[in-house]
């Protein structure tokens, strides 16, 4: 059974709160999904060196809450055996990075063309739009219909069908009330938007986990534009979810 825990789930903010981090496990590999900032000292603590060398790490995107930790990632390899192989878009500056960090890496670069293969499972992604090179990802297998969205800024054409008739979905969720918050055009969309597309005849995903969130906003605020008999849940850091 493929399971998915939340180390960090928040957006950027000025609380200290941890941006994405989750790890997806189940598979002779396990997946981390992002290392945004705030997430790798617990990391560490829960995997060790040996299980992070074996891990598969995917960068959805350059932004800071999604892979800033992976500068911390590095220093910690610097003194140990072995690489970690690492997936990110070639156009970002944590790819440069990363490339000063190769002795450490295994380094792929992200895109529509690749394909991932660990035991019965297939890994491929869809570009999001969003600002910035950024990628969704999904893992296909027997049982399993998995896609993590990471940030966009609504649910493309391309994002539905890459989607479609999903298992579980872990979303952006965006703005549940855009009109009352500050927001950069082309980075989040509005949570019911992305809600409605994704639960849609056309789309007809099974289970949403909801993510992603604003510091300076309730879990209320979220869960009060669920649209209703819906199987949606809001996320909590440390929380692990099954993927079936």
């Amino acid at each position: 059974m493929l399971t998915l825990k939340v180390y960090g789930n928040y957006s950027p903010n000025t609380v200290g709160l941890p941006g994405s981090c989750y790890l997806l496990e189940g598979m002779s590999r396990k997946i981390i999904f992002d290392l945004g900032n705030g997430n790798f000292k617990k990391l560490q603590k829960d995997l060790g060196y040996e299980e992070i060398k074996k891990s598969l790490l995917i960068l959805s995107h350059n932004h800071v809450d999604h892979s800033w930790d992976v500068i911390k990632l590095a220093k910690f390899l610097l003194n140990k055996k072995g690489k970690v192989d690492i997936y990110l878009p070639k156009k970002s500056f944590m790819f440069w990075i990363v490339e000063r960090f190769n002795k450490v890496f295994n380094i792929h670069i992200l895109n529509e063309n690749i394909k991932i293969y660990i035991d019965a499972f297939e890994i491929s992604f869809c570009r999001t739009v969003h600002k910035g090179e950024s990628y969704a990802t999904k893992i296909l297998g027997e049982d399993v219909s998995f896609v993590y969205t990471s940030d966009m800024a609504y649910v493309s054409e391309k994002v539905k069908s890459f989607c479609k008739n999903s298992n579980v979905v872990l979303i952006d969720s965006g703005h549940p009330c855009r009109d009352e918050l500050f927001s950069l055009e082309g980075y989040h969309g509005k949570t019911i938007d992305i809600l409605n597309q994704l639960f849609s005849n056309e789309c007809n995903v099974k289970k949403i986990l909801a993510s992603h969130l604003k510091a300076n906003l309730k879990r209320e605020k979220y869960i009060s534009v669920f649209p209703p008999n819906k199987d949606i849940t809001l996320v909590k850091m440390g929380m692990k979810y099954s993927l079936t």
